[in-house]
């Protein structure tokens, strides 16, 4: 008996994050909380730093007494003054996304251009050009 083993195809090109898109819909428009929990990254607070992680990072503090994962709410409230909004500068090969709101700038993940111009082609859906 001979048993084939299914060939892995990715469902998403190679350096295209999931939350790309979420992160392309939300650039200049306030931040829900569902945005915010389907982004990857977590304010965590340890000792009296309030930090950004990656949520598996964040995994590694959740399982120790100094760190704690901070509700969207009340960092929405506390550090943003309920104005959190996503926004983005221009480097040299890549974007950088940024918390804004009240006096807080947090740098949240950088996005290369390529990968930008793949993410914003899905979540503007499928274009098609007809030449006549």
């Amino acid at each position: 008996m001979v048993f084939k083993q299914q060939e892995y195809t990715p469902s998403k090109s190679i350096g295209l994050r999931n939350y790309y898109t979420i992160l392309i819909n939300a650039i200049n428009n306030f931040v829900t909380k569902s945005t915010y929990e389907a982004i990857p990254f977590r304010f965590i607070k340890v000792d009296n730093q309030i930090r950004l992680k990656s949520i598996s990072e964040s995994g590694i503090y959740k399982n120790n007494d100094d760190g704690t994962i901070l509700d969207f709410d009340y960092v929405n409230r506390n550090w943003f003054q309920n104005q959190m909004k996503i926004k983005t500068e221009t480097g040299n090969k890549e974007l950088t996304f940024f918390y804004i709101g009240g006096n807080s700038r947090i740098k949240i993940t950088t996005m290369s251009f390529n990968d930008y111009e793949k993410a914003k082609g899905k979540a503007n859906g499928i274009k098609l050009k007809i030449n006549t």
